[in-house]
């Protein structure tokens, strides 16, 4: 992440390739904690027990895929809100 300005928002997805969800998770909480609470999350495993777990724990919005065009736009709508 860069050392500028702040995003408004951090759509994560739990399992990306290189740097998964989880550890980009716990870098916001360790490095950049004004961003918490502009990250939503993206699964398509919502029934997995680890990820479950994960997203309660990391008590942040999530969407489950697959997804319609219209749920991103609720979730972010709903969390730019909530930020202030």
């Amino acid at each position: 992440m860069s050392k500028g300005r702040d995003c408004y928002l951090c759509l994560i997805h739990v399992r990306m390739p290189v740097v998964t969800g989880r550890e980009l998770c716990q870098y916001v909480e360790q490095k950049r904690l004004q961003l918490v609470n502009r990250v939503v999350f993206s699964t398509g495993d919502i029934i997995g027990r680890t990820t479950m777990a994960f997203l309660e724990k990391a008590d942040r919005p999530y969407l489950p895929e697959p997804f319609s065009p219209d749920d991103p736009r609720a979730v972010v709508t709903k969390t730019l809100k909530r930020r202030g």
